[in-house]
């Protein structure tokens, strides 16, 4: 099988090139020089949200961009490496607030059978690991809302003023983890919360790799 993956990739990388996207060359998404010559700025955490990059970063807005519109595994693979040394405020977070799971905000069943994955799960799970939580899908999200990235912010707040989840039916543990990929106007993490949270009586943190536009 791991042959039959060997094979499977050396056909893609030469039907399909990668290009660093920070100096163009060719082989990776992010080179080996590249690679250690980025340093982003880590946002500071506030009472709200805690993230690990700047969106407007262009190499982590490049990577997020080919992990969720290309279907890039291989990016998610590079953001692992880099968010991994900056999770201390957030297992500060987690010991200090005695947080019991990592719940993602997650997909339509539509778009991840387009993208083959949920980017929000795949990162709840890497992090389940690394904090030592479990990660739990509690939400469904019952109804499409489209690509919210192409949406004006007025119209992203529109869209999520009834929310577009529900519960999955699983108990709701008291101190929550909700982890999504990039925060730009909290519209829909604030309407994933109104779901987990309708009475405004638990925990509810939130984590994601990017904020900002």
């Amino acid at each position: 099988m791991r042959v039959i993956k060997k094979i499977l990739n050396k056909i893609a990388a030469v039907l399909f090139p990668r290009f660093c996207i920070r100096c163009n060359v060719e082989g990776e998404l992010l080179c080996d020089v590249c690679k250690v010559f980025w340093v982003p700025v880590v946002p500071e955490p506030t009472a709200e949200l805690t993230a690990t990059f700047a969106y407007a970063d262009p190499i982590a807005r490049g990577l997020i961009t080919a992990w969720k519109y290309s279907y890039d595994l291989s990016a998610f693979k590079i953001l692992q490496q880099k968010i991994r040394p900056e999770l201390g405020p957030l297992k500060q977070l987690v010991e200090k607030e005695g947080i019991q799971a990592i719940v993602p905000v997650s997909l339509h069943h539509r778009r991840r059978l387009e993208r083959g994955f949920d980017q929000s799960e795949l990162l709840a799970e890497f992090l389940s690991v690394e904090l030592n939580i479990p990660a739990r899908n509690l939400l469904l999200r019952n109804r499409a809302t489209g690509k919210q990235a192409e949406r004006k912010d007025d119209e992203r707040a529109t869209e999520m003023q009834q929310t577009p989840f529900q519960l999955a039916g699983l108990s709701v543990p008291e101190r929550l983890l909700l982890v999504d990929d990039v925060w730009t106007t909290g519209s829909t993490v604030r309407a994933a919360i109104r779901a987990l949270d309708p009475e405004g009586r638990k925990d509810v943190f939130v984590y994601t790799i990017a904020k900002g536009r």
